[in-house]
């Protein structure tokens, strides 16, 4: 697990860790949060997805695959915010193996879940297999508990935490 100051700073931390070829494509759901629309429009080429009451509608995002290369994919799949949806666990199975099919990162924003009082909605991350993990897990606490507290983690896969490290400490220096 990796420490940061906010959601933000963490998902372009991931982009730069693959930014070293050409622009990269994600996708993430239609509708999206506008901030992070904001940070993404810069950094990336977007694909919009549509949205169902059960998670993504897959003929859509299986057309979009078919289409072109699909670098990493962005999803809030518990409490989605703007929508408030919760991702079926089928869903979020399959997405875990298109990932692997079509080799692609999921970058999962999960601040809402601790929330839920009626039922325990499975993490992206918890579904993972070990050997096959493909998954960029953000909790940011700030959003709980206050922009004030700037405490994001961020569980990286194993085979990238290294690279990450150099990219938290890149954005870290500041010049004086």
């Amino acid at each position: 697990m990796v420490i940061t100051s906010s959601s933000q700073l963490s998902i372009e931390m991931i982009i730069r860790l693959f930014s070293n070829k050409n622009k990269l494509t994600i996708a993430l759901s239609d509708p999206s949060h506008y901030s992070v629309i904001n940070i993404l429009e810069k950094l990336v080429n977007i694909r919009g997805v549509h949205l169902l009451d059960d998670g993504w509608d897959f003929k859509n995002f299986e057309n979009i695959l078919s289409l072109e290369k699909i670098d990493l994919v962005y999803v809030t799949p518990n409490f989605h915010d703007p929508s408030g949806v919760c991702w079926s666990e089928d869903k979020k199975m399959y997405l875990l193996e298109l990932a692997e099919k079509f080799d692609f990162y999921i970058i999962e924003e999960d601040n809402y879940s601790p929330l839920s009082y009626n039922k325990k909605y499975l993490s992206f991350k918890s579904l993972e297999r070990i050997g096959k993990e493909r998954i960029f897990y953000i909790r940011d606490f700030s959003t709980l508990l206050g922009s004030f507290l700037g405490l994001t983690c961020v569980i990286v896969p194993p085979k990238l935490k290294d690279k990450f490290l150099m990219e938290k400490i890149a954005f870290s220096i500041i010049p004086s």
